[in-house]
C-alpha cells in the first residue's frame, strides 16, 4: 500500500490520527509520501512513532509554534517556528525520531518540497545526511517562516506551492496496491483566489522569487484535488476525507480542538480499515 498525506498546517492533526489508526492495525504498507507538515506524520509513520506524533500534536504544537504577532518582529523567531519543531522536538527528548526505524526496509518515506526559484516539485528519499533538512523545506511555508530551506546545491520552500498531494510523482521503491490519500481539506470547498488584502499581504511577506507560485496555488491545488476526484470515482484510490465536524483550520492552536482533530483522525481511519477490508 502507498498512502499520500495532504499537509495543510494544523489541519495535519486530523492525518495524524488516521495513521494512527493503520499504525494500530499493522495494515502493511510499503511506501508513504509526506507533503507539507504532513511530512512530519510521514516521518513518525515510517518510524513507527505515531504515538509520539500525536503527543506532538496535542503537547507541543499549542505550546507558540505558531504565533502570527511574530511576522512583525522579524528580528526574532518566524511565525512559524518550524526549527524549533525541527531541531528540538524531532531530534531530542520522547518527541525524538527514530531516525534508524524512519531509514528502515518499509514504508519507505518520500518527501515532496517546492525548488527555488523554478516553482517546480521535487520528490525525494531523504537519507541521514538529510533527513531533517527534507522535512524542514516541505513544511518552510514562505508565509510563516519565510527562510528558503539550501540543500546541497539546491534551495527549497514548502510543497505545498507544487505538490499539496503529491500522489502521482514517480517512486523508486515498489509497492502494491491500494493508493491511499488522506486530504486534510474537504474536497467539495475549492480554495479560492487571494482577495486584493490577501495577495497585497503576500507580495509585502513573501520572498519575490517565490511570490508566483504562493499566489497561484489555489488553481493548482484545485487542479490535483480534480484529479484525485476522477481517481477516486475510477477506483483507482481510497480517498479519506475530513467531515463535517472537523473544525481544525491552518492556524488552530487550542489543544482541545487538536485533540479533537486527531480524535476524528482516528475515527475516520478506522472507517477506511473497513473499506480496505471489503
Amino acid at each position: 500500500m502507498k498512502v499520500v498525506l495532504e499537509g495543510g498546517g494544523n489541519r495535519a492533526a486530523f492525518s495524524a490520527g488516521v495513521l494512527k489508526a493503520l499504525e494500530e492495525a499493522g495494515v502493511p504498507c510499503e511506501v508513504v509520501v509526506g507533503s507539507s507538515t504532513s511530512a512530519i506524520n510521514a516521518a513518525y509513520f515510517a518510524a513507527g512513532q505515531m504515538e509520539t506524533a500525536v503527543r506532538v500534536w496535542t503537547d507541543v504544537i499549542p505550546d507558540d509554534m505558531v504565533s502570527w504577532r511574530r511576522l512583525f518582529t522579524p528580528w526574532g523567531r518566524p511565525a512559524l517556528d518550524l526549527d524549533r519543531m525541527i531541531d528540538d522536538v524531532m531530534q531530542s527528548g520522547w518527541s525524538k525520531l527514530d531516525v534508524d526505524r524512519v531509514l528502515g526496509e518499509a514504508p519507505v518515506l518520500y518527501v515532496a518540497a517546492t525548488q527555488v526559484p523554478s516553482g517546480e516539485p521535487k520528490l525525494v528519499r531523504p537519507v541521514r545526511a538529510d533527513l531533517f533538512e527534507w522535512l524542514r523545506a516541505s513544511t518552510a511555508l514562505p508565509v510563516g517562516y519565510n527562510r528558503v530551506v539550501e540543500i546541497e546545491d539546491g534551495r527549497y520552500v514548502d510543497s505545498g506551492l507544487s505538490a499539496p498531494v503529491p500522489f502521482e510523482m514517480p517512486l523508486d521503491a515498489p509497492f502494491e496496491e491500494p493508493t491511499v490519500v488522506i486530504l486534510t481539506r474537504r474536497p467539495h470547498q475549492e480554495k479560492q483566489r487571494p482577495s486584493w488584502w490577501q495577495r497585497a499581504f503576500l507580495r509585502l511577506i513573501v520572498p519575490e522569487e517565490i511570490r508566483a507560485p504562493s499566489l497561484r496555488q489555489h488553481e493548482l491545488y484545485n487542479q490535483v484535488v480534480r484529479r484525485l476526484k476522477e481517481e477516486e470515482a475510477a477506483g483507482r484510490i481510497f480517498m479519506v476525507t475530513p467531515p463535517d465536524d472537523m473544525t481544525l483550520s491552518r492556524l488552530t492552536r487550542g489543544a482541545s480542538a487538536l485533540k479533537r482533530g486527531v480524535e476524528i483522525g482516528l475515527r475516520e481511519g478506522e472507517a477506511l480499515l473497513r473499506r480496505l477490508d471489503g
